[in-house]
């Protein structure tokens, strides 16, 4: 699990550890047309596929939409900064049901089926 994280999606922020967050703008994401569910906070487990130090860019894959063992995210510490953190690729039916605004069609680069 070296390479993977537990983060949390909470108020359209993309925490990395408790205090270390990614607003949408940050995002390959769209910045606009585009909201998480605000209800509860919620997460994921990420793969971190790639860091490019240049450019300060992080990117990650989403490995589990609904993980059982959240813990290890409140004692996460990040190593680095980064400036952007960019997705690969969704799995459309699992991501869905976490948004409340989106356009299909915008979304459409970074969805796998």
């Amino acid at each position: 699990m070296a390479n993977n994280r537990i983060v949390k999606i909470a108020q359209n922020r993309i925490y990395i550890t408790p205090n270390y967050y990614f607003i949408l703008e940050e995002t390959n994401l769209p910045s606009t047309n585009f909201s998480f569910k605000g209800t509860a906070d919620f997460f994921w487990e990420i793969e971190i596929t790639a860091f490019n130090k240049e450019a300060k860019e992080l990117t990650a894959k989403v490995i589990d939409y609904e993980p059982k063992d959240i813990i290890s995210f409140y004692e996460q510490q990040s190593k680095s900064h980064f400036d952007r953190l960019l997705f690969k690729s969704f799995d459309w039916p699992k991501l869905e049901p976490f948004l409340s605004l989106y356009r299909k069609s915008d979304l459409k680069y970074l969805i796998e089926n």
